[in-house]
């Protein structure tokens, strides 16, 4: 039994040092310690360029990406501004020819050729009651609105002013009004004019559907009160926005102009520019999601991710060759130590340029021609 259990322990300590060997094959030899170390040198090396070159790019995308967004912003808060002020300017020209809101003035006036603009014209008197309106069968003739914000807005300031999206108590539609006051030859108020925009119909709007950023980005509009009236995903025409949004969106309600990036409502990593339409206290946003973005970059990085360890395993022959001719002295060195010992060699010769290895040659014949004189006096002193 004791014979038997010696076999299976030599057994088990062979195995052990074969697995052993195995393991350390690549570390059992100078050479292949240094073909390890390059292929790790060359892999820290990849790894550092490859971390500033995804910084850098990260980096310039985000500016590249800023740059597309804020001239996209300017040009949609241009054109909604234009549009804006030129709804008021034809109201206006309107309110001048009606200096007394009465019924059947907006007929005389040809109030229908603002049909482009609006879909409906309101007039109201001085305690916001509807004298007229277009279409004449808009069914609002009559009823008064002085509980409305706009209403009151206008008896205080009677001034131009764009109203807060509602939900019309006749249509029972979201609606922004454009609202003028009416002046009589003496200056006096007499009264405001309406213009009801559809927020789902009017092409204020309409064109926002078309405009896209890739593939994922997107335009909102929201009023200055946090009211988003505008996003191609929301399903409900005004829709108001929690108190948990972004900072950055937040400072763009408070009249903030800009780029940045923030989450979205739905959690989402976006580059975001916002603009503010001061003549209807909106702010426009252009949203660009974070993973469009930077797609091109990810991809990039992939492709010289791919190059560099390709390169590594068209090269690493290379490097063990090189390695092999550079290590070769040693080889010779190794013969020439056994050849020595077996007398058939008087001194080692290697023809080799590396200090290090002419070091260790010098070194040893100055070792064997010591030994040699030694033993020349030892023979000569037996033979005496």
């Amino acid at each position: 039994m004791t014979l038997i259990s010696n076999k299976n322990d030599a057994s088990q300590r062979r195995t052990q040092c074969s697995f052993t060997r195995l393991v350390t094959f690549p570390f059992a030899t100078l050479r292949g310690r240094l073909v390890v170390g390059a292929v790790v040198l060359w892999s820290l090396l990849c790894l550092v360029i490859l971390t500033f070159g995804w910084q850098a790019g990260k980096y310039l995308v985000n500016e590249t990406n800023h740059q597309h967004l804020r001239y996209e912003t300017e040009l949609i808060s241009n054109s909604i501004t234009l549009q804006v002020n030129e709804r008021l300017r034809e109201l206006e020209r309107l309110a001048e020819r009606v200096p007394l809101p009465r019924e059947g003035a907006l007929f005389e006036q040809h109030g229908h050729k603002l049909e482009p603009l609006f879909e409906a014209l309101i007039l109201f008197d001085t305690s916001s009651q509807v004298v007229d309106e277009w279409p004449i069968d808009g069914g609002s003739r009559g009823n008064n609105f002085a509980d409305r914000e706009y209403a009151r807005f206008m008896s205080a300031f009677k001034t131009p002013y764009v109203s807060e999206p509602l939900m019309g108590r006749i249509t029972n539609t979201p609606l922004v009004l454009m609202l003028v006051p009416l002046r009589d030859d003496e200056g006096h108020y007499t009264g405001f004019l309406g213009g009801l925009v559809n927020l789902k119909q009017s092409r204020l709007f309409r064109n926002f559907d078309l405009l896209r950023l890739g593939e994922g980005g997107y335009v909102t509009i929201t009023t200055a009160s946090g009211q988003r009236i505008y996003d191609p995903y929301q399903t409900d025409a005004i829709v108001t926005l929690p108190s948990t949004i972004s900072p950055v969106l937040a400072q763009a309600l408070d009249g903030w102009e800009g780029e940045s990036h923030e989450r979205s409502l739905s959690g989402e990593d976006q580059l975001v520019a916002y603009r503010q339409i001061w003549p209807a206290n909106w702010i426009v946003g252009v949203h660009l999601p974070k993973v469009q973005a930077e797609a091109p970059l990810i991809a990039g990085m992939k492709k010289i991710t791919i190059y560099v360890w390709g390169i590594l395993i068209l090269i690493l022959p290379l490097v063990w060759i090189l390695i092999w001719m550079a290590l070769r002295p040693l080889t010779h060195l190794a013969r020439q130590i056994q050849e020595l010992q077996g007398g058939s060699r008087p001194v080692l010769d290697i023809r080799t340029n590396m200090k290090e290895v002419r070091r260790v040659v010098d070194a040893i014949n100055v070792t064997e021609l010591a030994r040699q004189e030694v033993l020349r006096d030892l023979a000569e002193r037996e033979a005496l």
